[in-house]
């Protein structure tokens, strides 16, 4: 299994390219360098999403507006969270919603450290991992998100030639 994981070449290439800026931000969580990466790349699709090309949103940090008449429909410099440098409106119909971007993965990923590392600091568990974030909020509409194939799949592709 291990050398199929190491021939799926866009993953292989996404996990040797941020590798090192995730390791950093997961050192500072205590968590596994896979875990922060495997994350990416559960939220990014390995890097190919709209808003990881357009903008470096690898883990799609989001706001949403309600549509309420009058109310606010879009995001402002005092919204965004720290290392982001704007926003990408999503295809969302239900509410005005937008995904942070940032410079680099690096910052996407010190950004998403910032916002919810409280949440996973120490949890070395994939699931648990996982399971935290969902449990706090952070991608509530994948039904999936809990499954730890990526994060799993993520270490086998860091031992990959």
């Amino acid at each position: 299994m291990g050398k199929n994981l190491c021939n799926q070449t866009n993953a292989v290439i996404f996990v040797q390219a941020h590798e090192s800026d995730a390791a950093h931000v997961a050192s500072s969580l205590g968590v596994p360098t896979e875990n922060v990466l495997g994350l990416s790349a559960k939220e990014s699709a390995w890097g190919a999403s709209r808003f990881a090309t357009a903008g470096n949103a690898f883990f799609n940090m989001e706001i949403r507006f309600s549509n309420k008449k009058g109310s606010k429909q879009e995001p402002t410099k005092d919204d965004l969270p720290k290392f982001a440098t704007g926003w990408m409106q999503a295809l969302k119909a239900d509410q005005p919603t937008f995904v942070f971007t940032y410079p680099s993965y690096l910052a996407s990923a010190q950004s998403f450290a910032a916002a919810w590392g409280s949440v996973v600091r120490g949890l070395e568990d994939p699931v648990k991992f996982l399971t935290a974030l969902r449990d706090a909020g952070f991608n509530t509409e994948d039904s999936d998100f809990t499954d730890p194939e990526t994060i799993k799949n993520t270490a086998t592709r860091l031992k990959c030639p």
